[in-house]
């Protein structure tokens, strides 16, 4: 069958005598479609009497806005208390920083001048270790 011989719609029933093949003219099929899209209009119509889809769209809309005010603060909050988390980090690195500097300046300046005691805390460090370590040897031969 070719497409110019297309029968009527099909979920139609047939006219009694109507050819199988008959054929619509352009305007008729236009008219059908307006038809059938009035009908779709007022079928929507019908389900939606009653709502008013302006409000809808309105209570939604201020929804929306409230749920991204919300999430801009959650996220934002976190931000910038990490923000000055780093920034105390940094300030007080660097303080801490400055202060073993001078005190390692200090440190130097004193051994340089005077290494006698530096050299008698080391020899008493290395007596107390040696104790230490000799009493947990004895204390495990027993």
């Amino acid at each position: 069958m070719a497409d110019n011989d297309k029968p009527d719609d099909d979920t139609k029933p047939k006219a009694a005598g109507q050819p199988a093949q008959a054929r619509k003219a352009p305007t008729l099929v236009a008219a059908d479609a307006v038809d059938k899209g009035r009908e779709v209009v007022e079928d929507v119509s019908e389900r939606v009497n009653g709502f008013d889809m302006q409000a809808v769209v309105s209570d939604l809309s201020s929804q929306l806005s409230d749920i991204r005010s919300r999430l801009d603060e959650m996220i934002a909050a976190p931000l910038h208390t990490a923000g000055e988390l780093v920034h105390a980090a940094q300030h007080e690195g660097s303080v801490a920083a400055r202060r073993a500097g001078r005190q390692i300046a200090r440190t130097a300046r004193a051994v340089r001048d005077d290494p006698v005691p530096v050299v008698v805390a080391f020899g008493v460090l290395a007596l107390l270790a040696g104790a230490v370590v000799g009493e947990r040897s004895v204390h495990h031969r027993r």
